[in-house]
């Protein structure tokens, strides 16, 4: 930005970073957007976003905007869209809402992408349709699902299904329709939940995460091939078996405490794009510890 002065010359008075690439991949500044509720007013949602934009933000993940992880789409078995719902921390959620972001974000060319579980469903998930014979287990003798405990106040805990199973596959990909036919999101952020040690199928075989995984993402790709797929590595756990399934439309990495180090993030970064070869972007997912004070 340049201003004329009076003697001809001209003085720079501002800066800006342009991006002209046609595919956000390619430089991925990856945002997020957390909550849903009545605040959240159109104009509260144009000055959040024109933000986002300023900061050259191109990607969008909605964390924790869905219904139930086994169900994601906020409708009922008729297929009707309910107005609103509460989230897994019982938080309400507007629908008008998460549609109004994802216009916004639309406008300005960036990318809404939703968020969930690998491998989810809650307390209720058996009257939904989930089989016992899709969960993981932490014995042989599938006497004890795998688990995510939360706070007695929300919604349920989370219990953990076997992410390499075929049946649990097509259930998920389906609700994923529901998600794609109700809102235009324009991908899907698969979390997972890092090492939990040794777990099991319902048969008793040893669960291998990094087949378990890539099967996973194999399936969400063909059931949604023109869909963004992004899944994290929480701590690299899988991170290669994640990357070399080539649909990751980037690398995404949470880095914890075992990788709290400047040289940490090279050799992910390093690590991201020979297990990738070359083509994955590596975005992190880095949590600033606010209690610190240096």
């Amino acid at each position: 930005v340049y201003r004329q002065r009076n003697d001809t010359t001209q003085q720079i008075v501002g800066t800006i970073g342009v991006d002209v690439s046609s595919d956000w991949h390619l430089y991925p500044r990856y945002g997020f957007v957390a909550t849903f509720d009545k605040s959240k007013t159109n104009s509260v949602i144009a000055s959040e976003m024109a933000y986002l934009n300023r900061c050259h933000i191109n990607g969008v993940q909605f964390q924790d905007w869905h219904y139930k992880h086994h169900w994601p789409a906020p409708v009922d078995k008729q297929g009707n869209v309910l107005g609103s719902f509460t989230d897994i921390a019982n938080r309400m959620n507007e629908t008008s809402v998460i549609r109004e972001y994802i216009r916004v974000q639309h406008s300005y060319g960036m990318k809404a992408i939703f968020y969930n579980l690998a491998f989810g469903a809650l307390d209720d998930a058996k009257s939904d349709g989930v089989k016992e014979e899709w969960y993981m287990f932490k014995d042989a003798n599938h006497s004890s699902k795998d688990s995510h405990v939360l706070p007695s106040s929300w919604k349920s805990d989370i219990f953990l299904t076997n992410p390499g199973n075929a049946d649990w596959q097509a259930y998920i990909a389906q609700r994923n329709e529901e998600v794609y036919h109700n809102f235009d999101f324009d991908g899907y952020q698969i979390d997972q939940l890092g090492y939990r040690g040794d777990r099991y199928t319902y048969t008793g075989q040893k669960l291998n995460f990094n087949t378990a995984y890539a099967s996973f993402i194999n399936a969400m790709y063909k059931a949604h091939p023109a869909k963004d797929l992004i899944m994290n590595a929480v701590s690299s756990y899988c991170a290669q078996a994640i990357l070399q399934t080539g649909h990751m439309a980037l690398a995404y990495n949470e880095t914890w405490a075992d990788e709290a180090e400047y040289s940490n993030l090279y050799q992910i970064i390093k690590a991201n794009r020979n297990y990738s070869s070359g083509k994955a972007q590596t975005v992190f997912a880095a949590y600033m510890d606010y209690n610190r004070d240096n």
